[in-house]
């Protein structure tokens, strides 16, 4: 008895020492800069005390061990996250996302995301080989894309190396989390079917208005309601400050890992769940005064990524929503990856990032007025592009009887251009050829085209049809048909980004066609690493 009380008046007296030399150091580690951090210091040091480090409650050597160990961990969160975070916020910096940590700290925060990419690639193209060619085929479509993006960047000697890995380096632990891990892939499955049930609801509106028979027109009474259900959502989630929330902690993390700016870190973040002539207005007043490069990562992000108002759409096509979601996240490291690729940084970016409001019904009313504009151009351009395409296919086919090849259409010509990405891609060579017509369809016509066209594709699979196309290719044509880049959206944004900052003109048409070109590589990097990263649960065979 006499030996249990002495042992704990021994660990009351080393855990009195350690909380004093905690206490001093805690006071030593404090800047005059940060003084306004003590609290914080003394709130983690009380959290430490309520686990139990205590004189009398600490009877344990493992149990003062835990302690020990959860105090350093809190203090070492007080001194790199916290402070980061408090410096991001920070007034008077030069950047909305500024930090700064200690030169050690930093280099070894480097050296450990660098050996994490390593590491990951190298796991992968070990376990990939196990599974077949496939995979391997897709890292090597992915490596080749950055070589071409390199070879015809426009400062290859300027590239920043860091952006680049960081954001496939992002790509990849994004898929192997979501794509590769039962929980990751449960998750985002689960978000599909959620938000499947949730656009559901549009259906409701659309039967008192349209009638019973709503559905006899598919795409003007079930899939535009959508689009109109979903801009009010958003747009009363914007007016409660969850998006602005959400887009900044997103954000925060891309400039964090990948050393972007706080302007091209913050659109590509918001193109996540908003359009590409949308998320500019996030950094509407600093737009005049970015860099060229800066310009192109804004453009870039945009073409790289779909809003969240026509997601809704694509889902009732048919098409899986966990995979468009999980599309629209992984594209937004590789927009940044692959613009600072594509327009490397030559000049010195200097920006300072420092709203109105209204009452929640008058936001829900204006999100669903702001969508009528929306759901007119997405209808008035599916009419005449079809048109056009059944015009040209008319013309080609009469071309193509000249020469004995009836059968000549947009569709072939685009599959012949495409057919040998989409195979880099990791798509099976015979399937090949039709996912490089879907390519096409979405460069010259738009995405909507292309997933309708998909849509029929996987219903004709789903019931036994003779269709060439399987899982594997279905996959990772989602994938790299989700972005907004084609010739329809590159007037959408120099008009819309030409309307915001007209002092930029110049830049935004000379540079539009380049990141076009980047945000289309991008969505073809997404494919590649969803074709290396195999499906949890799905096997990728016939």
């Amino acid at each position: 008895m006499e030996e249990a009380r002495g042992s704990n008046n021994t660990w009351a007296a080393i855990l009195k020492l350690y909380i004093s030399q905690i206490k001093c150091l805690t006071r030593l580690w404090i800047p005059p800069r940060d003084r306004k951090c003590l609290r914080c210091r003394k709130c983690y040091s009380a959290m430490t005390f309520l686990l139990g480090a205590t004189n009398e409650h600490c009877i344990s050597q493992g149990r003062f061990l835990l302690c020990r160990v959860t105090h350093f961990s809190l203090i070492h969160y007080s001194e790199l996250i916290h402070r980061l975070r408090y410096n991001c916020y920070g007034e008077g910096k030069e950047y909305l996302f500024y930090f700064s940590m200690p030169r050690l700290s930093l280099l070894f925060l480097r050296v450990l995301c660098a050996a994490l990419v390593i590491a990951i690639i190298c796991w992968l193209i070990f376990d990939t080989a196990k599974q077949g060619s496939h995979q391997l085929i897709s890292f090597g479509g992915l490596v080749m894309y950055v070589l071409l993006m390199f070879i015809f960047s426009k400062y290859p000697t300027r590239v920043a190396w860091r952006p680049v890995f960081s954001g496939i380096g992002m790509q990849f632990i994004l898929g192997l989390l979501i794509l590769r891990t039962k929980v990751g892939f449960d998750v985002f499955n689960w978000l599909g079917i959620q938000t499947q049930t949730f656009l559901e609801y549009s259906d409701t509106g659309a039967k008192f208005v349209f009638g019973e028979k709503y559905m006899d027109h598919f795409f003007a009474f079930k899939v535009l309601p959508i689009v109109v259900f979903f801009s009010t959502v958003m747009s009363m989630l914007y007016h409660i400050g969850f998006m602005q929330w959400l887009v900044a902690k997103v954000g925060w993390i891309m400039q964090i890992f990948m050393g972007t700016t706080p302007v091209e870190s913050l659109v590509a973040a918001g193109n996540i769940f908003v359009g590409q002539t949308e998320s500019p207005l996030l950094v509407r007043p600093y737009l005049p005064y970015i860099t060229k490069s800066e310009l192109h990562a804004v453009m870039t992000a945009g073409f790289s990524t779909i809003a969240g108002s026509v997601l809704g759409a694509y889902i009732s096509f048919g098409v899986s929503a966990s995979h468009l979601l999980t599309a629209s996240v992984m594209s937004a490291p590789a927009s940044l990856a692959t613009s600072k690729l594509f327009w490397p940084e030559t000049e010195k970016p200097t920006v300072t990032l420092s709203g109105e409001s209204k009452n929640l019904l008058e936001a829900a009313s204006q999100g669903a007025s702001t969508s009528i504009l929306l759901v007119a151009n997405i209808a008035v351009n599916l009419i005449s592009f079809l048109a056009l395409l059944a015009f040209l296919d008319s013309a080609l086919s009469w071309v193509g009887s000249l020469f004995d090849y009836p059968q000549l259409n947009f569709e072939n010509i685009c599959a012949y251009v495409f057919m040998p990405l989409s195979f880099m891609m990791g798509v099976d060579w015979e399937d090949s050829f039709i996912v490089g017509g879907l390519l096409g369809y979405k460069t010259f016509f738009n995405e909507f085209v292309a997933y309708e066209r998909l849509s029929q594709l996987i219903h004709n699979r789903e019931k036994g049809g003779s269709i060439k196309s399987w899982v594997r290719s279905e996959v990772i044509a989602t994938y790299a048909l989700c972005g907004f880049a084609n010739f329809g959206s590159l007037g959408l944004v120099i008009g819309g980004l030409t309307s915001i900052a007209p002092s930029k003109k110049k830049e935004i048409a000379g540079g539009a066609f380049r990141a076009m070109i980047a945000g289309t590589v991008a969505c073809f990097m997404t494919a590649c690493v969803a074709g290396t990263v195999p499906r949890f649960g799905v096997s990728y065979s016939r």
